[in-house]
């Protein structure tokens, strides 16, 4: 799998002259120059996944603090590691039962003999497990602690009291637990107090009133589907060795190819082996990601046609962050806040902090071209705050979104990503 690594030359030149211009950054939740999404999914195909998309790290550097300033506590929020299908009947109990006849039969062609083995597999890997984290979530969350805390040691030196607060749901508990575990696994001496309640659902999994907020949406993305409308013949050449053939066996060509793509999108996160994408035409399951793309940010991110009215429903877990942060920040001698929940809270914050490339503000038109779910809302998706604080008592914050340095859109930064607290609380407070 190729792995976009951001380029650093810009960012290396103006840390030696003291300062970043946001070109600096430009790339990191943009698309690499001169590619786009359709690059990105032919590169793997599995990136066709959106929300569904495991998690990519790429190697990173960190852009050095201000001399003097050294990191003391950290905010984050994580979206729960990759899991199984959350509906009813998943696309590959009913695909499996739809191809068996086919499949005893002797007419599917060897892509169609791979994709039913791979089906089988993911019916035996999610039986009794739906909406569940998978063991490919516990990794993802385990590997971003670890990071976490080699990355910034220097936090859980001065201090060892860690707060984590969970979603009432069962894959974000055990994402919770994976995470801390993978910290004690680092540090045996810290002392991480782990709950979940309903209680912390107001602010980790806020959500209430989004539908009314972006109603209007509906209409838009009928719209789009009916525009673009699916190749539904093209399949039966690739999965059977007589398409005529493998009509018999085929009630509804559409519904039959949907659930084929959600196969291949979730394959990747129950850990089995991806032969689906080569059962239908690049143009089938491009389609299906761009209308999903574009459903994901015009719903729950800062889109120019809701965005004034969705992203204020986030407010909550703002007022949480800084919350929190104020108490740190006075002394309280915690080392890091950690929150896990979902995807749709984590994108209105993203557009409330007005985080650089995933955050942004876009027009329907522009969001395939300016925003790529399948890198800014994977599973285990995550947004690390990180305090910095000289002898003096002046305090700077980095943001980092998926482990990677981000900019704040309508905010000069004071040095390279670091910001000053008191002008990020500001805008922040401000906004909306």
């Amino acid at each position: 799998m190729k792995h976009y690594r951001p380029i650093l030359a810009a960012a290396i030149l103006s840390a030696a002259i003291g300062f970043h211009t946001n070109d600096s950054y430009a790339q990191n939740y943009g698309y690499p120059e001169g590619k786009n999404a359709a690059d990105l999914i032919r590169e793997d195909t599995l990136r066709t996944g959106n929300n569904h998309h495991i998690y990519e790290y790429v190697d990173l550097h960190d852009t050095r603090a201000p001399k003097g300033y050294k990191a003391f506590y950290i905010s984050h929020y994580g979206r729960h590691g990759s899991r199984t299908d959350h509906r009813g009947n998943e696309a590959w109990v009913v695909l499996e039962k739809e191809l068996r006849p086919a499949y005893e039969a002797g007419i599917l062609s060897w892509k169609g003999r791979q994709a039913y083995e791979k089906i089988v597999e993911m019916c035996e890997v999610g039986d009794g497990m739906r909406e569940m984290l998978t063991p490919v979530g516990v990794k993802e969350h385990k590997e971003i602690a670890r990071r976490m805390y080699r990355r910034f040691r220097e936090v859980f030196r001065q201090s060892k009291e860690v707060e984590a607060r969970s979603s009432t749901v069962q894959r974000c508990v055990l994402s919770m637990g994976a995470f801390c575990t993978a910290l004690a696994a680092e540090d045996p001496k810290l002392d991480i107090d782990l709950l979940t309640g309903q209680r912390y659902m107001d602010y980790i999994a806020h959500t209430t009133g989004y539908g009314e907020a972006t109603a209007g949406s509906v209409k838009m993305l009928k719209a789009y589907k009916k525009a673009h409308p699916r190749d539904t013949v093209s399949f039966f050449a690739l999965m059977f060795n007589d398409p005529a053939e493998g009509r018999a066996f085929i009630k509804d060509a559409y519904h039959f190819e949907s659930n084929l793509i959600e196969c291949a999108n979730y394959c990747q996160c129950l850990g089995v082996e991806d032969v689906f994408h080569r059962c239908m035409p690049f143009e089938v399951y491009y389609n299906a990601w761009s209308l999903k793309n574009r459903s994901l940010y015009l719903v729950h991110c800062n889109s120019a046609e809701f965005g004034d009215k969705r992203i204020p429903i986030g407010k909550p877990l703002v007022d949480d962050i800084i919350a929190k942060a104020d108490a740190a920040v006075a002394g309280n001698g915690r080392a890091a806040d950690l929150r896990f929940g979902h995807d749709y809270p984590l994108m209105a914050l993203t557009g409330y902090l007005d985080l650089q490339g995933v955050g942004g503000r876009y027009s329907f038109d522009e969001i395939d071209d300016k925003w790529f779910g399948s890198w800014n809302i994977c599973m285990a998706s995550n947004l690390q705050l990180i305090f910095y604080r000289n002898k003096g008592g002046d305090v700077l914050v980095k943001c980092l979104y998926n482990e990677k340095e981000t900019l704040i859109n309508g905010l000069e930064p004071f040095y390279g990503p670091y910001y000053r607290w008191d002008e990020l609380r500001k805008y922040w407070m401000e906004r909306f």
